[in-house]
């Protein structure tokens, strides 16, 4: 019922008016969650309300999807927790906090609330080296890119701690003149890694790349 791009699952809040037990509140209890970005063209995020007593099995859909901001970091499952307090619903998402009424209306104007400037190209991979502002991602092909990552490192928008070996998407509009990727943002990319023979105790191979979204680099004859 709620649509993801990313993985199943999300966390949840409850709400219930009228004081007493789950179950027994005044008006019927709420099961408040957000649904994750879809894909890196459309990062938008929805906030939904569920009945808190099921019907035949099921929390039959009271509201939404109602939008409340976006979540650009694809790279990683976005697990927002909306907040509950005094008849009001708070969804923090990225640089957004978003305040409705109970009822789903608008409590205050939704400032910043349009979309993130769109990145045109994409390019995944594992962090290989860092020299100063410029990372070296290994793409899925065995192919390096070297990503101009001073700009995200500015607007914050980068994942914390970089670490060798481990894989990263990073996106942008824009390349330097010796071809780097101007990231506006860098995050990580999911990792699935399998084991080398049957033994758990040899180390795991890289990152299979299968995982990461597609690349949008204009430097491969197609995306990748």
């Amino acid at each position: 019922m709620i649509s993801t791009g990313q993985d199943g699952g999300f966390f949840t809040t409850v709400s219930c008016n009228g004081g007493g037990a789950f179950g027994s509140c005044k008006h019927t209890p709420i099961i408040w969650a957000v649904s994750r970005p879809i894909s890196a063209a459309s990062t938008g995020v929805h906030l939904y309300a569920f009945s808190g007593l099921a019907v035949s099995g099921s929390y039959p859909l009271l509201r939404g999807p109602m939008h409340v901001g976006y979540w650009p970091q694809i790279g990683a499952n976005a697990n927002i927790v909306p907040s509950v307090s005094n008849g009001r619903v708070y969804v923090a998402s990225n640089k957004l906090l978003t305040i409705l009424k109970e009822g789903g209306a608008a409590a205050l104007p939704l400032a910043e609330a349009a979309a993130p400037p769109t990145s045109a190209f994409a390019i995944s991979g594992t962090l290989h080296g860092v020299n100063g502002s410029t990372l070296t991602l290994t793409n899925r092909n065995g192919k390096d890119r070297l990503i101009d990552a001073s700009k995200a490192i500015t607007s914050g928008d980068i994942a914390a701690a970089l670490t060798a070996g481990e894989a990263y998407t990073a996106v942008g509009s824009s390349f330097t003149s010796t071809g780097e990727l101007i990231a506006d943002a860098i995050s990580r990319a999911k990792c699935r890694q399998h084991n080398v023979g049957e033994d758990p105790t040899v180390t795991q191979s890289p990152c299979t790349g299968d995982q990461w979204p597609p690349d949008k680099d204009p430097s491969q004859a197609s995306p990748q």
